[in-house]
């Protein structure tokens, strides 16, 4: 019998790793940057990917953390169009923890994209960002609740 596919999301975008991370992490750090200071390759613990963390937010809940992780792993959450610079006017940070793994997400709005920065170790994928155009609404919503002041 043959095994079913994963969905092209989560082989192609996401990596099946990280994808184990975000269905099975338990911590899940939120995190608002400041989407205008930017210091490539940075190393410094205070920061998030580079960017300079404003302020951490609540772990998001089982059910926000099923509802994002059920969007960033379907198929149709991802438009296939060309890469474009915009204005970056908000950063959010998604850091999940499955025993020794992390997973680090950025969340660029209003670019609607997710850029999955740190994957699991298995994963070899290094693609910059990817567009969530359709399910940005959605995403947004889940993690400005975990970071409201």
């Amino acid at each position: 019998m043959q095994q079913p596919t994963p969905p092209l999301a989560v082989t192609a975008i996401v990596g099946p790793a990280t994808a184990d991370v975000l269905l099975r992490g338990s911590e899940r750090a939120t995190f608002v940057l400041d989407a205008k200071q930017f210091a490539a390759n940075s190393t410094d613990p205070a920061r998030f990917a580079g960017h300079t963390v404003l302020r951490r937010g609540r772990s998001l809940t089982d059910a926000e953390h099923q509802r994002l992780v059920a969007l960033l792993l379907a198929d149709a959450s991802y438009n296939p169009v060309d890469k474009y610079a915009c204005v970056t006017d908000e950063a959010l940070g998604l850091r999940v923890t499955h025993g020794a793994e992390v997973a680090e997400l950025l969340f660029v709005f209003p670019c609607d994209r997710v850029n999955f920065l740190r994957r699991a170790s298995a994963d070899t994928l290094r693609m910059p960002g990817e567009y969530i155009d359709p399910v940005a609404p959605q995403v947004l919503e889940i993690l400005r609740a975990a970071t409201r002041p």
